[in-house]
Formats: structure tokens, C-alpha cells, sequence
């Protein structure tokens, strides 16, 4: 529904010529931003919000996951066009650092991603 809502207020924003997008593109990276944070702070609520009224510690560590990737997604929106390269991969670094206790909580662990034996 979120992302529906910013595709219509781009593609209403691109019929007329006398909006600025930068505004446009900082009041997305907010909303973006807003929902990642409520998501984060109290998965509960926000899940309440899209009736589910009763959720489990997975669900709501699976949303925790995704307003992680939600945070990081409004960062490189925000970010400037000339330090994209760099910013975008510290956003999803900080996105997975993030989600680390959440998909602890799903029961899946950690497995090195490089195999270090010789």
C-alpha cells in the first residue's frame, strides 16, 4: 500500500512541471523512513495496524527484518547522487547488522559466509 501511495504521488507529480522532485524525493524517503521506524520500535502496533491482531515473536522479528531494509532503502533515497556508491553499501550493511537479533529470534543462525579452511 506504501509503496502504491509514493508511485501515485510521482506519477502525479510528473503531469505537472512545477514540482520540485527533490522535495518530493525527501517527502518519500520520510514516509519510507516513518514506516521502517514504527516497524522497528513496535512490530506489534504496526502489525495491529494491518489486522493481525494476535502475531508471534517470529512475525514480528520478520517485520523487524524487512523495517530494517525499510530504514536503509530511505537513507539511500536521502543520500546525495554523488556519494550513492558509498552510502548505499553501509545502508545495507547497517540493515544487516540490524536484523542480526531478529532473525535470531526466527531460530536461524549465523553460518560463515566465507569458507576460511585450508
Amino acid at each position: 500500500m506504501l509503496t502504491r501511495f509514493i508511485a501515485v504521488v510521482y506519477l502525479a507529480a510528473s503531469v505537472t512541471s512545477s514540482v520540485n522532485f527533490d522535495n518530493l524525493n525527501t517527502a518519500a524517503a520520510a514516509v519510507v523512513a516513518a514506516n521502517g521506524a514504527s516497524g522497528f520500535i513496535t512490530p506489534s502496533s504496526n502489525l495491529k495496524g494491518w489486522g493481525m491482531t494476535s502475531t508471534t515473536a517470529s512475525e514480528q522479528a520478520a517485520l523487524r527484518i524487512a523495517a530494517t531494509w525499510q530504514l536503509a532503502a530511505a537513507a539511500v533515497l536521502l543520500a546525495p547522487v554523488e556519494s550513492l556508491s558509498s552510502s548505499g553499501p553501509y545502508a545495507a550493511a547497517a540493515a544487516i547488522l540490524l536484523s542480526i537479533p531478529s532473525i535470531e529470534t526466527i531460530g536461524e543462525t549465523q553460518k560463515p559466509k566465507a569458507n576460511c579452511e585450508r
